[in-house]
């Protein structure tokens, strides 16, 4: 089966969930010339279109970091041109300490009423990659983390798997994109962190035979984009499902009627589209090391699907 999950597509601003923008932006000699301009112009573009009560933070990094204002600074045509001009004034240089660059970045004071969302944006050119996932796992904090690879050829492995740590998207900008596409995946990564709907989702199955949902964690719904989660089920049945998550920091949910049929030629690729997806996310399970039990199920899946 799969459940989509879709806003509306008039959603009112008044029901967005307020943001805490930091913009977390790769200094490093690597990052030098065209990587951290296109870096700087999509953190530009965030900021001149954030919504009334977001608030937000400049931070740059290399083999040092820097918060680069006290606190998160509301969204103030003064505050705006303050942050416009930190952002303009970075320039690159030096060596990646992305580790302590993340730990500060996602353990600095956060507002309980906003959702901290990170734009981190690298190319990823560093050699302790298990290292800095195992510490984004235990330390988000309730952040969430959009990567923006810049470069000849960012570091793919750890953009994404961040992403999917930190409940983000990744996305990419080449060294030699042409204005006009560079412009448009800046316009996509705006789009997809602009107006969150609903946090932290997750479903309540009730009485159906449902299992291995993936992913695992849901990604939060933000306007005009739906979540997809892929399940399978051993018995046919009907009930309600029960989906849950914060709506502006506050619970909500929202039931929905399930009828699982034994069989449905029609909808043949369920299996596929769950397959692929517990696939990816057993692989991931896998990263890094050899494990006989998991390539014994990816093995059974694709044969079986």
């Amino acid at each position: 089966l799969t459940l989509m999950v879709q806003p509306s597509a008039d959603f009112p601003l008044t029901k967005v969930t307020p943001k805490e923008l930091v913009f977390a932006l790769d200094v490093s000699g690597s990052m030098m010339g065209q990587p951290l301009e296109a870096a700087k112009e999509l953190a530009l573009r965030c900021l001149e279109g954030m919504n009334p009560a977001d608030t937000f933070q400049v931070f740059s990094f290399a083999s040092g970091n820097r918060l680069h204002f006290e606190r998160p600074l509301a969204n103030t045509p003064a505050n705006v041109a303050l942050g416009r001009a930190a952002i303009n004034g970075i320039h690159g240089g030096g060596g990646t300490e992305m580790l302590a660059a993340l730990r500060k970045v996602l353990e600095f004071p956060k507002d309980p009423s906003r959702l901290r969302i990170v734009l981190f944006m690298t190319d990823g050119y560093i050699g302790d990659d298990p290292q800095i996932l195992a510490f984004v796992k235990e330390h988000l904090n309730g952040s969430r983390i959009f990567p923006l690879g810049v470069g000849s050829s960012p570091n793919r492995y750890l953009l994404e798997e961040l992403a999917v740590l930190g409940k983000g998207t990744a996305q990419y900008i080449r060294h030699d994109e042409r204005p006009a596409k560079m412009e448009r995946v800046i316009e996509r990564f705006y789009d997809r962190i602009s107006k969150p709907v609903l946090t932290d989702l997750a479903v309540d199955w009730g009485g159906l035979d449902v299992l291995d949902a993936t992913p695992g964690a849901m990604q939060d719904l933000f306007a005009g984009q739906p979540v997809f989660l892929h399940a399978r089920y051993r018995k046919s049945g009907a009930g309600s499902a029960v989906l849950r998550g914060k709506m502006m920091g506050r619970p909500w949910e929202m039931a929905v009627k399930v009828d699982l049929p034994e069989r449905e030629a029609a909808n043949a690729a369920m299996g596929p589209l769950w397959a692929r997806a517990r696939i990816t996310e057993l692989s991931r399970a896998m990263a890094g090391r050899e494990d006989a039990d998991i390539k014994e199920k990816i093995t059974g899946l694709g044969l079986e699907h």
